[in-house]
């Protein structure tokens, strides 16, 4: 109770690559995370993971997402794992990556806050469509995206 990562309620994870296996139980302590940023604009996405993130923030309901090329099957296992979620921020510096192999999973998250998109080129193009997708539907109060037209 008297560690610092009991009393954080924003942390920013910045080279997620790094991010082991072995390092769950020490990411379990930050218990009380209502905010992540995960920024990966610096590092080559293809090598980043996001699957060990996946519920590990049981009471987090915003998420800021920075990225140049991620499946899409990719953000939405993390958005899912969150049941929570309310507030979403996608900012996708590169040109979308398809997954053609996704399909919307069997529960979402609350989705009841704000959605921001930004983009360079297409990025979030698929992955704002296929929000519209999800079982829960999407309620969000606030959203803005931009305009992206062929």
């Amino acid at each position: 109770m008297h560690s610092p990562a009991h009393h954080t309620r924003s942390l920013s994870i910045r080279h997620p690559h790094l991010i082991k296996a072995s390092d769950v139980d020490t990411i379990l302590t930050f218990c009380n995370v209502e905010r992540l940023d995960v920024i990966t604009v610096a590092w080559r996405d293809a090598r980043i993971a996001l699957a060990p993130l996946h519920g590990l923030f049981a009471v987090l309901n915003s998420l800021y997402l920075s990225f140049i090329s991620f499946p899409d099957s990719e953000v939405f296992g993390l958005m899912c794992s969150l049941p929570l979620l309310e507030d979403l921020t996608l900012v996708s510096l590169g040109r979308g990556h398809k997954d053609e192999q996704w399909s919307a999973p069997p529960t979402s998250p609350r989705l009841n806050g704000s959605l921001k998109v930004e983009t360079v080129f297409e990025g979030t193009r698929t992955i704002t469509h296929r929000l519209l997708d999800l079982p829960n539907g999407i309620h969000f109060t606030k959203i803005t995206v931009p305009w992206l037209s062929k």
